[in-house]
């Protein structure tokens, strides 16, 4: 061998040791896994404090991470939630404040981003709602949006008329075993991933299996916890694939629900009509070993507005990435969780209710938007066209049923005029809103009570 190769093969052989020496000082980044409930109320679950055990997962998890004790979902209906956990934006700037609607192409998802990093992308969703036919399937490699045969929630006879091959939705065991058929097969590949679980339960109608009733006779309310229960066990079984796949340690978690439900507490049994704590307040869990300590609780309200940026963030993925992409609402919640920095507890929330294509929700009369604001303990409601305006104190009256806007009426209107100045800005983006949906989705969503 000449001195020439033998000098070459030497560099080619430094290069290289210096190469593997810097991969190795290189953080490998840590997968996703994100989990998201329909229609589950913060205060039904154990995790929070509700007197039954619904949710034994999430409190494990909540013991091995943190738990936000006042998270908001922007509007109580699937999609538009969703798409602002997707986006990093509220539903008046990612255009979709309906279910129906199509989240724009011209939308940059976690999803993409996290492709863009690298990161292997699927997703298993059990509701007709999230369809890949409404947008949010973009940067997602595989993408299980199909149910047929299976024992869903809303099924013949609810669905009269209704023309659609398979099940409008699927519960959440199968939910649970298809979403670990595919962690397996993630984790069994190149890190890193990024799995997305959609669990349609508890929403309505709320039949628990046996197993997870709480009572022989269930009333409304206490069905719906079983389906908590039921939900927290799907949520349990997936994250026990992640221990048995051994990546638990190198996975970031992330539970959380869309969306909460009435029950009547306002009068309303469902979802979409109001903006009451109830419809909107949301468990929100997150686990990731070595960079949340364990056992936090974070206090100040967030929303999931914040979501995308704190989950890129904890994933050492910068925003910049997608320099494209429309900048974040939400904020980058690690300094909290990684410093114990305090939250601003004056952060203003901003909530509205679901767009409605008609003037009556069953008896309700509806008339125009409702929109609300939430800063530091008081949360002001308006619905203008209505001429309805509220104010309550939610560290003095959590349950909204004392209304402050003629007693403090300052209070009210400083809150009104900041509430406004948000409501009243124009759209970000113009979602694409077909002027009629193709009949199954009429259907569909007329079933879910989203249209008349």
């Amino acid at each position: 061998m000449s001195r020439l190769r033998r000098f070459a093969l030497v560099a080619v052989c430094l290069s290289l040791v210096v190469w593997l020496a810097w991969r190795r000082r290189e953080p490998v980044r840590p997968n996703l896994l994100l989990i998201t409930l329909d229609t589950v109320r913060a205060d039904r679950c154990s995790a929070y404090g509700h007197r039954r055990p619904t949710t034994p997962t999430l409190e494990r998890l909540a013991s091995e991470g943190v738990l936000f004790e006042q998270a908001y979902a922007p509007l109580p209906a699937t999609l538009p939630s969703v798409s602002t956990m997707f986006t990093g934006q509220r539903p008046r700037s990612h255009g979709v404040e309906r279910n129906g609607e199509v989240l724009p192409e011209a939308a940059v998802t976690l999803a993409e981003r996290l492709a863009a990093a690298g990161y292997r992308t699927s997703a298993v969703v059990s509701s007709f709602v999230l369809t890949r036919r409404f947008g949010v399937a973009q940067g997602f490699e595989a993408f299980d949006d199909s149910f047929p045969g299976t024992r869903g929630e809303l099924l013949a006879p609810q669905w009269e008329g209704f023309r659609v091959e398979g099940a409008f939705d699927q519960d959440s065991a199968v939910t649970s075993a298809e979403a670990v058929q595919a962690l397996s097969a993630l984790a069994a590949g190149p890190a890193p991933f990024f799995l997305w679980v959609h669990v349609f339960d508890p929403h309505w109608p709320y039949r628990p299996a046996p197993h997870f009733q709480f009572e022989p006779h269930e009333r409304a309310p206490v069905a719906y916890d079983g389906e908590i229960r039921e939900a927290d066990a799907a949520v349990g079984a997936v994250l026990a694939e992640l221990e048995r796949s051994g990546a638990a340690s190198t996975t970031l978690v992330a539970v959380v629900a869309d969306h909460g439900e009435g029950l009547m507490q306002h009068g309303w049994m469902e979802h979409g009509l109001q903006v009451y704590e109830e419809a909107v307040r949301v468990p929100w869990v997150m686990r990731l070993p070595g960079r949340i300590a364990p056992g936090t609780r974070v206090q100040p309200p967030v929303e999931l507005a914040d979501l995308s940026p704190t989950l890129l963030a904890l994933l050492r993925i910068p925003a910049a990435a997608s320099p494209l992409a429309p900048r974040f609402e939400g904020r980058d919640l690690t300094s909290t969780l990684e410093r114990g920095v305090g939250l601003p507890r004056d952060h203003p929330v901003f909530l509205q209710r679901m767009l409605y294509a008609s003037s009556r929700v069953g008896d309700v009369e509806v008339k125009g938007g409702e929109f609300a604001v939430r800063r530091g303990s008081m949360k002001y409601i308006e619905a203008r066209q209505e001429g309805r305006r509220e104010l309550f104190d939610l560290e003095t009256d959590p349950r909204e049923t004392r209304n402050l806007a003629e007693a403090r009426s300052l209070e009210a209107d400083q809150l009104a005029a900041l509430l406004r100045s948000w409501a009243d800005e124009p759209r970000g983006t113009t979602a694409l809103r077909p002027e009629t949906p193709d009949s199954d989705v009429r259907e569909g969503l007329r079933a879910l009570g989203y249209v008349e």
